[in-house]
Parts: C-alpha cells; structure tokens; sequence
C-alpha cells in the first residue's frame, strides 16, 4: 500500500467542518446509540461519552468546542476518542474508495495473521478471496465477480458456525465483510468483528497509528 506524494499531500488537506458532522448525523447518531457506540471504545473514554448530554458536550468530545473545522491531518492528531476519528475520516467524502478497500484488505490479512499465529484454523482460501476484492477495487474484476465470490465466502460462513469456534467464525466473517463493494461498510464492518476477538483500545490505537503511517 503506498499513497503518492501528492495524493497524501490531497488527503491531509481535505476540510471537516462542523457542519459536516452534523451532516453525517454525529452528534443525533451518537446520542441515539451511546451504548452501543460505547463497545467500541476504552473503559475511560466510555465513561467520557457518557457524559454527553448537550451538543456543546458533544462539541468539546469531538474536538470542535474551540474551531469550526480542521484537516484530516489535524484531526488524526487530536486527542480525542480513536474510534470516532477513524468513523469521521474513514469515509469517501474525504479518502479515494481504493485506499479504503487497501485498508480493509490489510487489517483483514493482519487479523487472519495473528489468528494463526494462535493456532487458529485459517482456511488456504481466503487469501485467495482477499485478491479478489484487491483486484475489483483495481478495476481488474466486475462486480458481479465480486458478488459471486461474497455468496461463495458466505458458505465458510455457515460452515465455520457449525465448529463453535468464535474465532474461526470471527475469521470467516471478516472475509466476507471485506468482500462488500461499499469502502466504509467493508471497513466498518470488518473492525467491528476484529473488536469482538481483541481488546478495543489496543486496536484502535494500531488502526489509528496505521492511517497516519499512510496519510501523514
């Protein structure tokens, strides 16, 4: 995975305004699913959303109580909650549809790597199943192709849920989310079941330290 200069150059200064929160349903969205949103996150910073009750609560949480706007080169670099700044700017408003289906790609292969490196059984097809979504996003693959390959993963799926094994399925699962044509529900999707295996704070401070690698 390797952004050009100029390409790195183009994302870091792309804007996020307020406004542009508000328009992504942020602030109605978080305080409709806190608890839920709260799994996604640190004991310290679920304490933190809590507290929100105001959308001048939200407003300092999200890092806008001083500013109206940053670039997502200032807010990867606020001190505020990881997993909303990766919710914020993971997003094709702001990131080009083919770096995001990289990432996906890479955590996916990155999380099938420290499975096995448990003893976790990794079916020998998913790598095979990983380019395929890497070759679509490349325009080499139509998406019917991709589709059928998603139905044919949602059969590991099925049988992995018959092991009882719930990193096996956690494997299988996070083929499959990987293998959806929609950049941020691939990605999302994907966190969300590598969350279900390990500690979430750890996680997001890779995934976060990840993008700046590849963005700053």
């Amino acid at each position: 995975m390797q952004l050009s200069k100029k390409t790195r150059k183009e994302i870091s200064q792309n804007r996020i305004t307020y406004r542009n929160l508000i328009h992504w349903n942020a602030y109605t969205g978080l305080m409709a699913s806190r608890k839920r949103f709260s799994f996604f996150t640190s004991a310290t910073d679920q304490k933190k959303l809590m507290k929100i009750n105001t959308e001048s609560d939200f407003k300092a949480w999200a890092g806008f109580s001083n500013r109206t706007e940053g670039t997502v080169a200032d807010v990867l670099n606020w001190k505020i909650n990881p997993h909303f700044i990766l919710w914020t700017i993971l997003r094709v408003e702001l990131l080009p549809p083919g770096f995001i289906h990289e990432l996906a790609i890479y955590f996916c292969h990155n999380f099938h790597t420290r499975l096995a490196e448990e003893g976790v059984y990794i079916d020998f097809r998913y790598p095979s199943l990983l380019k395929i979504k890497a070759d679509w996003s490349k325009g080499k693959l139509s998406l019917g192709n991709l589709k059928h390959h998603q139905r044919y993963c949602s059969h590991f799926l099925v049988e992995m849920h018959g092991s009882g094994n719930e990193k096996m399925i956690a494997a299988a699962a996070a083929t499959h989310a990987v293998l959806n044509e929609n950049p941020r529900e691939a990605i999302l999707n994907l966190f969300r079941i590598i969350n279900s295996v390990y500690p979430l704070k750890k996680e997001n401070d890779f995934r976060l330290q990840f993008l700046k690698e590849q963005i700053l």
